[in-house]
């Protein structure tokens, strides 16, 4: 039995009639009633039958054809999905990211995604980006999908996909020589007369730890502003104060010591942004919609 005689048989029953199949295989009728005869001598029973003009399967015809039918639309799927996967090697998938999530989120999500693929060729291209950019750099489509840590606003007027995918846990972070340098664990309430090294109001992680201190009636001495992690992270080490952040790639475990806020667990939301107006290429595509299916993600390194 070959997969010509499969798909010359299902030819066949669609048009029910030797001519328009023929036709529509674009072979002669005599070259496609031989290979049913072929296939009806291999089976050992008749697929057709023929009554005056009525042309029609037999019971055997009818019990085989959903069959053929199925090996056919499984070889296309087959032929399909080793396509789209070639197609998805060949295309590049743009990500953006913020600083804050590129140490305990990103690696860890494209090494499952690599194993979810079974192998490492799909190219990926890693743009960082602050919020205001990343929207900018969505919107002119510059970087397909990206990765942030909330709460933030859409700044553009393209709608956006915020789609939760994990929770990036925030930690008291201390100098080295402070008194709860060796501790692994301190309560909100051990904190409120520390100095406080924040970040400035407009960021995402000011608002939310802003928030915490609300909920908590916890007033922080904030005896500096700063306008980005790495400079949050140098006051730290330099003993200006504490402050309550993700874990950083600049961060040295040699300098700063980290807490869990036991009473009261401090984590953000990391979310994945894209666009619903645009059209992606089938690796862009399937990223994100591994992404999606793969949340809430739980993979956070102590």
């Amino acid at each position: 039995m070959t997969l010509q005689q499969i798909t010359y048989f299902c030819a066949i029953c669609e048009e029910m009639h030797y001519t328009k199949a023929a036709s529509k295989m674009h072979v002669s009728q005599p070259c496609l009633s031989y290979a049913i005869g072929e296939l009806e001598r291999e089976m050992g029973v008749k697929l057709f039958s023929k009554k005056g003009k009525q042309f029609c399967r037999t019971e055997y015809g009818e019990l085989f054809y959903p069959y053929a039918k199925r090996v056919l639309s499984d070889l296309a799927d087959g032929v399909a999905a080793v396509r789209d996967k070639k197609d998805a090697q060949a295309e590049q998938i743009n990500v953006g990211y913020l600083f804050s999530v590129s140490l305990d989120f990103l690696p860890p999500v494209i090494e499952l995604y690599y194993n979810y693929l079974g192998h490492h060729d799909q190219p990926i291209n890693f743009v960082p980006c602050v919020i205001d950019d990343m929207m900018e750099r969505i919107n002119t489509r510059e970087i397909d999908v990206a990765f942030a840590a909330g709460p933030f606003r859409n700044n553009i007027d393209t709608p956006l996909v915020m789609y939760p995918v994990y929770e990036q846990e925030l930690y008291l972070l201390v100098p080295k020589t402070h008194r709860l340098a060796k501790r692994t664990s301190v309560k909100f309430d051990e904190i409120k007369d520390e100095n406080y090294v924040a970040i400035n109001p407009e960021k995402g992680l000011r608002r939310q730890t802003d928030e915490y201190f609300k909920s908590m009636n916890v007033s922080p001495k904030i005896v500096f502003s700063v306008n980005n992690t790495e400079a949050l992270i140098s006051y730290v080490e330099a003993g200006v104060g504490v402050t309550i952040s993700p874990r950083l790639p600049t961060l040295s475990l040699d300098k700063i010591s980290l807490l869990r806020i036991s009473d009261y667990p401090v984590k953000r939301s990391v979310c994945m942004l894209y666009s619903t107006e645009r059209a992606y290429n089938s690796a862009a595509k399937q990223f994100i919609s591994f992404v999606e299916e793969s949340a809430p993600l739980n993979f956070e390194k102590h």
